[in-house]
């Protein structure tokens, strides 16, 4: 589960792919883009686009 969105993953593959768009200091701000996200519902949406 990611602690961040609480979403939940069956595979691990796809966990880690996901925590690797949140920014380590600052989780709703988007790695691939850089785009700052002001909760989960917003970063959830961006990050769906990609």
């Amino acid at each position: 589960m990611c602690v961040h969105c609480e979403l939940i993953f069956s595979e691990k593959t796809s966990y880690y792919l996901h925590m690797g768009l949140h920014n380590i200091n600052d989780p709703w701000q988007c790695n691939l883009c850089g785009l700052k996200c002001s909760d989960s519902q917003s970063f959830s949406s961006h990050v769906m686009h990609y």
